[in-house]
């Protein structure tokens, strides 16, 4: 609509200028063109008065529309992409103790036992402050896996539900020997079978 407007503001403008320039310097050898001059201003100068107006108001909700949304900044895609990695990671070191379990029949001491045995899957450093993720037994099947977020994350998606978290330190509590996985940080809520505490 915008640029529709501009088109129809800009053509008739010129051909305004074009006819009034004819009217003031008129060419002596075509003598039936006045009426038709005539005709040709009114148009314009009508065209004018109706699309100018739309044109200004197109623009400046445009311009409003442009000013509302957000700006996104690499440095906002970047710390989400870091975020993005860290869980990644955390899912993979899950999946390597699991197996570790169902080979040795308990859970690695700590992140070196599992390296040790070839089941790290993924980096037991976070991508960015080049530490390693916190790793801590809790019984003879329970773990934690913790990790320190830029950003909030709720995934829409069910299976992806368990490691969304919130901005800061945040520990994921897993059960190697079942499917039972609980984030610790101060509120409970029930999903999909799996207690989630949220730390506060």
């Amino acid at each position: 609509m915008l640029f529709t407007t501009l088109y129809v503001v800009a053509f008739n403008l010129g051909s305004l200028l074009f006819d009034l320039i004819n009217t003031w310097i008129p060419d002596p050898a075509s003598g039936e063109r006045a009426g038709r001059l005539e005709a040709s201003i009114r148009w314009s100068a009508s065209a004018l008065i109706v699309s100018t107006p739309v044109f200004l108001f197109m623009s400046a909700f445009t311009s409003r529309e442009r000013r509302a949304e957000p700006v996104t900044t690499s440095s906002e895609v970047r710390t989400r992409r870091l975020d993005e990695q860290r869980v990644e990671d955390l899912t993979w070191l899950s999946e390597g103790v699991k197996a570790f379990r169902s080979r040795q029949s308990a859970l690695p001491a700590s992140l070196d036992d599992l390296e040790a045995a070839g089941l790290m899957g993924a980096s037991r450093v976070d991508p960015e402050h080049g530490t390693d993720y916190e790793y801590r037994v809790l019984d003879a099947t329970r773990y934690e896996l913790c990790a320190t977020f830029s950003t909030e994350w709720r995934p829409a998606r069910a299976g992806l539900v368990f490691w969304s978290h919130r901005a800061g330190r945040v520990c994921f509590t897993l059960d190697a020997a079942r499917e039972r996985r609980e984030q610790v940080a101060g509120r409970s809520h029930v999903i999909v079978g799996c207690l989630v505490r949220l730390q506060g």
